[in-house]
């Protein structure tokens, strides 16, 4: 039986859940842009689950279901809206609580899109047959003494992989643990390519107890080595004696307790995601080709589950990073903030808030034109990430503004300490981009680039999202009617009016941080 999947949406985000859908067991997914016709279409055929995006349609959200619910009265409902409140909008409660019977539940932009898809999981496992579920895992423990088993246990742990798609780890575990089980390996390592498709590096490993930062840190080139080799030509490899194979000894050959081993391409046709390789059968017997071929199938499904977590990992990455700069975006930056504020309040921990933003950076667009000025916001963003700690979180914010978190950054709950410590770290930011040799894509022409900063301190400056925003906001404001190139911070209290400087606490700034600034640069060798 096939569950049958709408997907109704205008945004790009939902329509890469086709691709991830698109290997589980017993599913069919279809997306519709338009609402006229994915109606028209669910009249003709009905659907089981409908995932319904009203933002950026014309109808209003009660008219949507209500057709909706005309259509296909027996769908079931995920409701996604535009609504930032958390709640679904009154508009779904329009009747006699018509469409809500049919709700599973709603999410409200921004949203995490792994509870979607888990959710979705879900209901595709309860919608499955129990007792069709149960038999493939009865007989998904038994050994696989028949082509009939071994079939079922086949499509056991292809569902089982396949519903493990949204977490990479879990997922090549289970590749890890059921290819060595089905030829009775003692070591097996399952290597992934890299980004830029060149390089081969390890994801999980099995048997290794000895030399897992060996394992660890093992990569390998395209083309070269055994796995290497294999991932260039896309076929499976089975040496029964590597002695009488001088071409496949490799220096690593020690580690090995036989010479026989498999390596296996993780490929979806003609398209290379990595390696399995496999060794040091139980039995000290060599690998035959009966053990290859009880492996290829389930290999085939291992590498379709692969595929899709790769899908689902871009979908993620999607969700939350900025497309030009690579950085976080808006929505995640909150989103990372109201967790900090629960983190740090609950441990009566501090951390600084700071709103950085390019100075003059309509002056670039205008003069040199829009791919220059893309071009000055990519390379802002790259000094940001060098320079910053790996539990800072930096967010593009918008335009030519940054948004940073930089959690654990003062213990004092003196003020003046508190605010030497809060300028330390984005000052080192606007240090590194005033010191950086920027040009003009076009011609080469030197670019005088510079940032300006605001910084809010928790909990001295605010306890919640929006007075730590405006307080960094304030002092951005001040950053750049000082002059710009620099970075503010001052005493000013959530919703009290500013509090001029104090002498006393302006000049600890003046004579602290130059020396604060002294030590870091020289820790980084600037000097």
């Amino acid at each position: 039986m096939n569950i049958q999947i709408f997907i109704i949406s205008e945004n790009e985000d939902l329509h890469l859940l086709e691709d991830c859908l698109a290997g589980m067991q017993g599913c069919k997914t279809k997306v519709y842009r338009g609402i006229f016709n994915a109606i028209s279409e669910l009249m003709k055929r009905p659907a089981d689950l409908i995932i319904i995006d009203t933002e950026g349609f014309r109808s209003s959200s009660g008219e949507i279901l209500e057709a909706i619910n005309r259509a296909c009265p027996e769908s079931q409902l995920i409701i996604i809206s535009g609504h930032l409140n958390g709640k679904m909008p009154e508009a779904y409660n329009d009747g006699a609580g018509l469409y809500n019977s049919n709700v599973i539940c709603s999410f409200s932009r921004p949203f995490v899109i792994d509870k979607l898809f888990k959710i979705i999981k879900e209901y595709i496992k309860r919608k499955s047959s129990d007792s069709q579920l149960q038999g493939n895992i009865n007989m998904g423990n038994d050994s696989y003494g028949s082509r009939h088993d071994s079939t079922c246990a086949d499509r056991y742990y292809t569902e089982k992989l396949l519903m493990s798609i949204s977490n990479m780890d879990e997922l090549t575990d289970i590749i890890v643990q059921v290819s060595t089980g089905k030829v009775n390996a003692e070591k097996c390592s399952l290597m992934l390519l890299d980004e830029d498709g060149q390089t081969l590096s390890i994801n999980k490993a099995k048997g290794f107890n000895g030399n897992q930062s060996v394992v660890k840190d093992s990569k390998i080139k395209l083309g070269e080595g055994i796995a290497g080799l294999v991932a260039l030509e896309g076929k499976a490899l089975l040496v029964t004696d590597m002695n009488n194979e001088r071409k496949f000894r490799t220096k690593y050959s020690v580690r090995y307790k036989s010479s026989s081993f498999i390596s296996i391409p993780l490929k979806i046709k003609s398209d290379i995601m990595g390696v399995l390789n496999l060794t040091d059968k139980i039995d000290n017997h060599c690998f035959t080709e009966q053990d290859l071929h009880s492996l290829s199938t389930f290999i085939a499904y291992a590498s379709a589950a692969i595929k899709n977590a790769l899908i689902f990992k871009k979908l993620q990455n999607l969700s939350v990073t900025d497309g030009l700069t690579g950085l976080y975006n808006r929505r995640h930056f909150y989103n990372c903030l109201k967790k900090e504020i629960i983190r740090s309040g609950r441990y009566g921990r501090n951390f600084i808030l700071a709103i950085l933003d390019i100075d003059n950076f309509k002056h670039y667009n205008d003069t040199y034109g829009h791919l220059a000025g893309d071009s000055v916001l990519k390379q802002v963003s790259e000094i940001l990430k060098i320079h910053t700690r790996s539990i800072d979180i930096v967010a593009r914010y918008g335009g030519e503004e940054f948004a940073i978190i930089f959690p654990e950054t003062h213990d004092s709950d003196n003020l003046m300490a508190a605010t030497v410590s809060g300028l330390h770290f984005p000052e080192r930011l606007r240090m590194a981009v005033e010191g950086y040799n920027f040009s003009n894509i076009s011609n080469g022409e030197k670019l005088g680039v510079t940032i300006s900063g605001g910084v809010a301190r928790f909990p001295h400056d605010g306890t919640t999202e929006k007075g730590l925003v405006s307080i960094a906001d304030e002092n951005l404001y001040y950053a750049k009617r000082g002059g710009r190139n620099m970075i503010y911070v001052d005493r000013i209290c959530p919703g009290k009016q500013n509090v001029q400087k104090n002498t006393a606490f302006s000049g600890y700034v003046a004579q602290e941080l130059p020396v604060r600034l002294h030590t870091e640069k020289a820790l980084l060798g600037c000097h």
